[in-house]
């Protein structure tokens, strides 16, 4: 009996789909896998078997180890983007909520995606993954930065850029420093203060515009 059109593409709908679930799969174990046992204790073999898949099909989907890494730190982008770029549609926010959203989920993605964050770390802590992050994350980065630089200048009413660029390294040190300080004492608890430490310093900064309770 001759096989429809219909049967063709349900068949191959599903085979894509099991593709994609394979492929989300191996990026989720490769992540885990790197968060308890850094770059060099994630062997593709580790990865895989994290995974439930062979290392061919592991290898048939990403190539070699830097295509896995590359794609990993596709998805973590991805998944931290998705929460900013919320905040950034929001249209009923001025430029101090503005402001304060994107950080507040800045500080809660940490606490929601520990392991996407000590994933982070361990590559820019390698030379040869940094590199690959330089070329995957960095131009995301800088998106980031012209975000808030932007919102900061709005705050100023376009006044002393240098005071500006100021701020921007201050809120920088107080985010990592947030997000390291997570890795090695995970609390949810913390949360809650440096946000208030956020909004102390922008209240110093912006007299007026952060109330502090």
């Amino acid at each position: 009996m001759a096989v429809t059109l219909a049967e063709k593409t349900t068949v191959g709908d599903g085979r894509k789909a099991r593709g994609e679930a394979s492929r989300h799969a191996i990026i989720e174990a490769a992540i885990a896998g790197i968060a308890g046992q850094g770059i060099a204790g994630a062997t593709l073999e580790v990865v895989a078997r994290r995974a439930g898949v062979s290392k061919p099909l592991l290898l048939f989907h990403f190539g070699s180890k830097d295509g896995l890494l590359v794609a990993v730190l596709e998805h973590m982008g991805a998944l931290y983007a998705r929460g900013w770029d919320a905040v950034l549609a929001s249209p009923d926010l001025a430029a101090g909520p503005r402001l304060l959203a994107l950080l507040e989920h800045d500080i809660g993605f940490v606490v929601r995606e520990r392991d996407v964050v000590a994933v982070w770390y361990a590559v820019w802590g390698d030379a040869g993954c940094s590199r690959l992050y330089r070329t995957v994350g960095t131009p995301r980065d800088r998106r980031y930065r012209n975000d808030l630089d932007g919102l900061l200048r709005e705050l100023a009413d376009g006044r002393d850029e240098g005071r500006v660029t100021a701020l921007a390294k201050g809120l920088d040190a107080m985010l990592f420093g947030f997000w390291s300080q997570q890795l090695s004492d995970p609390d949810p608890r913390h949360e809650a203060r440096v946000m208030e430490a956020v909004k102390a310093f922008l209240a110093s900064a912006f007299p007026g515009r952060f109330p502090v309770a």
